[in-house]
């Protein structure tokens, strides 16, 4: 008998020869109609008296006649044990059937509670997708009606500053400015949270165009230009000649790519640098890179960065005014495409993202070109980047 380590049977041990006697005890072991066991047993155990016998008469050299194996039988006692082997055998076989119904029994009460707890899962989670459907609609709902007020509030102050209103010193000309900055914080993260909830309830997979990524880099670059230029940062944009069509929703794409260049900004000290690389591969993607040489986010934070409301770490969102939702935004767009979003990155050195795009459909010569680009560039043999913007 197996031990656990020691002298002592595990107890599932004695569970299993518990249960064997058990079931020689119970009466529809030896019923023939419900343990077909049985009869194999009998079987089974039935050539061990025919042989024993046949040797003694072959050893005697007499014929089986029923007279001479009457004989051998009385002569022998021992043969006599040997008759009741197929009965020992049935009743074996008999046992074991009876333990595996049992077992059978079990498993089938098992699986239909299981199927149970399935079902009042499924209604669970169909209760909470209820749920969380109707949040984002409300949440919807309240972001629109606080977003009309504070355009309008934003009217005013724009009025304020233009002197329409009435000349203004220095003074409050600062409170106005102060005051609007607030408002577009607001307004971003009003606008953030509709972008959420619009793309997680409509994937837009009607929508879908074939678009050269290339411009939508190039008009990413100029919207952020001032930004760039305030901070004395430096921009570079890696593009190859050969257009990069994609098969996307050209507003969803440029969403992705506004979020993460805006947190590299935001996330590198002036002077630094940012870099953006557009290339095709052999599989039907476009990859891209953006890149800083910015604060880095800790190894530790790296799993989480891409939920809702999560940043790197609280100072993180306090210091820079984030929202934490342009990464969850960036992930659940990519998630709708079937795309993935890598990320590599370390404390003091810098940050990179790596994102797929659905590719346009390719002949196969342009197939056979991106594989051979793929391979030269793995090894170090094409153009680092390619052109520059």
């Amino acid at each position: 008998m197996v031990t656990n380590g020691s002298s002592v049977p595990r107890w599932k041990d004695w569970t299993i020869v518990q249960e064997f006697l058990a079931a020689l005890g119970d009466g529809n072991t030896y019923n023939f109609r419900r343990n077909g066991y049985i009869l194999f047993g009998i079987l089974w155990g039935l050539p061990i008296p025919m042989v024993t016998v046949g040797v003694d008469l072959y050893v005697q050299q007499l014929l089986p006649t029923p007279q001479h194996i009457r004989g051998v039988l009385l002569g022998h006692p021992l043969h006599i044990i040997f008759l009741l082997h197929p009965l020992l055998f049935g009743a074996l076989f008999g046992a074991m059937g009876t333990v595996r119904d049992r077992k059978e029994q079990r498993i089938r009460a098992l699986l239909e509670d299981l199927h149970a707890k399935l079902g009042e899962l499924e209604t669970l989670n169909a209760q909470l997708r209820e749920a969380d459907q109707v949040k984002d609609e409300f949440l919807g709902t309240i972001s629109h009606e606080l977003k009309t007020p504070l355009v309008t509030v934003r009217g005013y102050g724009e009025m304020l500053l233009r002197g329409r209103t009435g000349a203004v010193n220095s003074r409050q000309t600062r409170v106005v400015q102060q005051m609007l900055k607030n408002v577009d914080r607001q307004i971003h993260l009003i606008d953030d949270l509709l972008n959420y909830i619009r793309i997680g309830a409509h994937p837009d997979e009607s929508d879908r165009q074939e678009f050269d990524l290339r411009d939508v880099i190039v008009r990413a670059r100029d919207t952020f230009a001032p930004s760039l230029d305030q901070k004395g940062l430096d921009l570079e944009i890696a593009l190859p000649d050969e257009p990069l069509m994609v098969c996307a929703h050209p507003k969803n794409v440029e969403i992705v790519l506004n979020n993460l260049l805006s947190n590299a900004i935001k996330f590198t000290d002036p002077g630094g640098q940012i870099r953006i690389e557009s290339r095709d591969s052999k599989a039907a993607r476009i990859l891209t890179w953006c890149s800083d040489t910015g604060c880095g986010i800790p190894r530790e934070s790296i799993p989480y960065i891409f939920e809702r409301f999560r940043q790197a770490d609280g100072s993180t969102r306090r210091r820079h005014r984030g929202t934490g939702l342009g990464l969850a935004i960036v992930k659940k767009i990519l998630d709708n495409y079937g795309c993935a979003i890598e990320v590599d990155s370390r404390v003091g050195e810098g940050t990179s993202f790596c994102f797929e795009l659905p590719a346009a459909r390719r002949s196969p010569a342009a197939v056979a070109a991106a594989a051979s680009r793929e391979w030269r560039n793995e090894n170090g043999r094409g153009e680092q980047g390619g052109p520059h913007y």
